[in-house]
């Protein structure tokens, strides 16, 4: 069935993750019971805990092994009720442009504050779930400074931060960016070798940033123009990325994105090529076997029906779930039983959906044609033949 891309997510969720498997959440009345035979055994914390000055280092938003190998090898801070700070203040210099980024595991009372360089409040969204602490990404500059303030009922706490580098050019499939808004568009290349489905899954990471607007320009001649659908993207509750799935011909393509100067988008940009094997006559229908299924793509200058089999060999239910991957439009199935001119069923899947289709229990062939709903539709469809 549909299964979204949420690479986005999965890389920012990966730091909470590592949290989990490090910082397990304690019951404080235990953890206090325990304080004594710690004390007793260690007069002293090590020199590692309780930092007042860290720094928080630049790392690709795309390289999840680099980030939890310093997470797992420095990068989580440790604080318990030794922190003597006057001020309850932890002081983090940015190394690096991007995007900063903070997160807190939290045990006890009371929860984290994050300041600016004067020490004043930043009002900045955060989310609170059990005792994790995750405030929004915001833009950098190489030297900032932050401050963190431990709250004085807590009974422990482990912090991290760092940067993520943003900015980007050329897009790479299989690869995710971050692109700090700017007011007005800028231009990220790629470069497609053949036909191809396209998918780029957009996240808007500041609640209080604005909507994103994103289109495709292809390059003729020197000149570019737009190709398919536009998109906007608005900032919701969840953290899921809303996916954008394109078909097209082989060329030079670029993505236009326009957000406000408070947004950060997020982009995860990937593609697979499809070679042009498809049957357009009935005669000729590929067959999809039983538990199997069948992909490709339209691009917007290809207008033929396809056509596909299936073979039920069995009176139990059997089922046909036919997918479509489209920013705007979608694709027609009809279904036909052979021998038969008269369809049993057409549907219409548009956008981004899927539908099940129940066949007749009886056995026999039957046939799918396929078609394009609307001239410039393109994206990706599938078919499933299964026992749903």
């Amino acid at each position: 069935m549909i299964a979204k891309c949420k690479k986005i997510s999965c890389i920012l969720l990966a730091i909470c993750f590592v949290f989990s498997m490090i910082c397990p959440t304690y019951d404080v009345q235990a953890f206090e019971h325990v304080q004594p035979s710690l004390k007793a055994a260690r007069k002293t914390d090590p020199e590692e805990w309780n930092k007042k000055d860290i720094k928080a280092y630049e790392f690709s938003f795309d390289d999840n092994k680099e980030l939890a190998t310093y997470m797992l090898t420095g990068g989580l801070r440790y604080y318990n009720k030794n922190f003597d700070s006057p001020d309850r203040m932890v002081k983090i210099t940015v190394v690096g442009d991007g995007v900063f980024y903070l997160v807190c595991n939290l045990v006890g009372e009371g929860s984290v504050s994050l300041y600016n360089a004067d020490k004043k409040k930043i009002v900045q969204s955060s989310r609170k779930e059990k005792e994790l602490d995750y405030f929004y990404p915001i833009h950098v500059k190489d030297g900032d400074i932050f401050y963190v303030k431990m709250p004085t009922g807590m009974a422990e706490a482990t912090l991290f931060s760092c940067v993520f580098k943003d900015s980007f050019t050329k897009l790479k499939s299989d690869s995710s960016y971050l692109q700090i808004g700017k007011g007005t568009a800028t231009y990220h290349e790629f470069t497609l070798k053949k036909r191809a489905e396209v998918t780029f899954d957009i996240l808007p990471l500041n609640q209080k940033g604005g909507s994103i607007y994103a289109e495709i320009e292809k390059n003729n001649k020197g000149r570019w123009s737009k190709v398919g659908s536009s998109v906007t993207v608005k900032q919701t509750a969840d953290e899921d990325a809303d996916s954008f799935i394109y078909g097209f011909d082989a060329g030079q393509y670029r993505l236009k994105l326009k957000a406000g100067k408070e947004q950060i988008s997020a982009i995860d940009f990937d593609l697979v090529y499809f070679n042009k094997n498809v049957a357009y006559k009935k005669s000729k229908a590929q067959t999809i076997g039983f538990n199997k299924s069948k992909r490709n793509i339209y691009t917007t200058g290809e207008q033929k029906d396809r056509w596909y089999k299936v073979k039920v060999k069995s009176k139990k239910s059997r089922s046909l779930y036919y997918l479509s991957g489209s920013v705007k439009d979608g694709f027609k199935f009809t279904l036909y039983q052979k021998g038969k001119k008269k369809p049993i069923k057409t549907t219409k899947v548009m956008g981004y959906s899927g539908k099940l289709v129940k066949l007749p229990k009886k056995k026999g062939t039957y046939y799918i044609k396929v078609s394009k709903i609307g001239k410039q539709a393109n994206g990706m469809y599938d078919i499933e033949f299964s026992d749903y």
